[in-house]
């Protein structure tokens, strides 16, 4: 997969590990200077969400699934180490290296994070006393007790004093609005699991719904057989938290939490702003809800709403509207926003930009847009009865509103015209 792999911040390579022949540092301050898909024989993969990964390989690869699995490496890092930055890798080098070591041997080798957490212990405080002073065993060289277990990913021999198991059903939104039309959307989900379960326990559970196996990807713990046969979800869990499935499905109009209008016009230096909501859901609530929108060439704006607050920064020239806890219905009165513009920092005769987006954030509790739910929970091979719960929430992914602005005079000489076009009419008609 990799033949060579390096973390970077910054332009600066933090760390280097080199799984076939050693890669030449040119290449990557190569691709530091200018990042490209391929510089002279190898193959680079990037992904950088704080810091940067970095794999290289002289055989093209898919990409798709490299990136995937660079993906998890930053994740599992994560939850060694937290929050990854610069400092945080210095400090911890020698246990990143370590995960390097055992994760990767030019293709996958060791992915289980039960297995690598026994192999290489997380840096708590016991383990740096214990490192400091050098007494105790020595990590990573007894094997691990999850190589003689029945699955590999879950231990033997888990005792628990109180026995649970909590499901959450996430869902995020992705759609573009034009025109209170929605232009596309998905639903992108995922059921999370968090097991504190004692033994080898089997579970089967039961969703409101089926969804195609075809959309759908699971936890490698699922008997996918089961799941074809009668849509129940069998699976021994691993142990702690976990993601069980995950799901994508296009987002229908009737699917969407709220309606939306606006109204935009501009007549010379001045302007105004209107936005209103509309009920779609009733008997929920909004744990928030806010829009963000950029006016530029806007110098100031005063505005009334009728509920949350509105800002607006001069600097930024964003107006934020927010809101909390509001009922899906709007029983307390639909949501508006008036606002009046001042456009003296346009310029005479510069175009002003007739659109925008409006950006929307907001978490629904209790509610899933593709009716999926949990139903029922079996626990199997095991005589206790644990804990169960089950909650859920959609919240925004990339939730845009296109707005667009009218002026003034366009607007009334529009107006005139359908009103001389409706009188010609009648008077030919009589």
């Amino acid at each position: 997969m990799f033949d060579s792999f390096f973390i970077v911040d910054q332009n600066r390579v933090l760390i280097e590990k080199h799984y076939l022949e050693p890669i030449s540092r040119r290449i990557v301050d190569d691709y530091l200077q200018d990042p490209k898909p391929k510089i002279g024989n190898y193959y680079c993969i990037s992904y950088k969400p704080q810091i940067e990964l970095l794999g290289l390989c002289r055989k093209e690869q898919d990409p798709i699934q490299m990136v995937s699995f660079m993906r998890w490496i930053y994740q599992l890092m994560e939850d060694y180490l937290g929050p990854l930055n610069e400092l945080v890798i210095k400090e911890h080098f020698d246990i990143v290296y370590q995960l390097l070591e055992e994760i990767l041997d030019h293709q996958p080798l060791v992915t289980e994070d039960c297995i690598l957490k026994e192999m290489i212990p997380p840096p708590t405080f016991l383990n740096q006393v214990i490192s400091a002073v050098s007494v105790g065993q020595n990590f990573g060289t007894s094997l691990p007790t999850a190589n003689t277990s029945q699955v590999r990913w879950r231990l033997n021999g888990i005792k628990y004093t109180n026995n649970e198991v909590f499901f959450d059903v996430i869902e995020h939104l992705d759609c573009v609005l034009d025109n209170n039309h929605l232009v596309c959307g998905t639903i992108k989900g995922k059921v999370e699991c968090l097991s504190r379960l004692s033994g080898m326990p089997e579970l089967v559970l039961s969703l409101s719904k089926k969804i195609d196996p075809i959309v759908c990807g699971f936890h490698q713990c699922v008997n996918l057989n089961r799941y074809l046969k009668d849509s129940r979800l069998s699976f021994i869990p691993p142990d702690g938290k976990f993601q069980l499935m995950e799901y994508s499905l296009d987002l229908d109009h009737k699917q969407l939490l709220f309606g939306f209008k606006s109204n935009l016009f501009l007549n010379g230096k001045t302007g105004r702003l209107e936005m209103s909501l509309g009920p779609r859901i009733h008997g929920k609530q909004f744990e928030y809800l806010k829009l963000s929108v950029v006016l530029p060439h806007v110098s100031g704006l005063s505005s009334s709403t009728n509920h949350g607050q509105a800002l607006f920064d001069t600097k930024t020239k964003q107006l934020v509207w927010e809101m909390e806890r509001l009922p899906s219905d709007f029983s307390t009165g639909s949501p508006l926003f008036v606002g009046q513009l001042d456009l003296t920092e346009a310029q005479s005769g510069s175009h002003f930009q007739t659109t925008t987006t409006v950006h929307v954030s907001f978490r629904m509790n209790m509610h899933s847009c593709a009716g999926l739910s949990i139903e029922n929970l079996l626990v199997q091979s095991e005589r206790y009865n644990p804990y169960k719960g089950g909650r859920g929430y959609v919240t925004n992914g990339k939730y845009h509103i296109r707005l667009y602005s009218l002026h003034f005079r366009l607007f009334w000489i529009l107006h005139l015209r359908l009103c001389f076009a409706f009188w010609m009419l009648d008077l030919t008609f009589s």
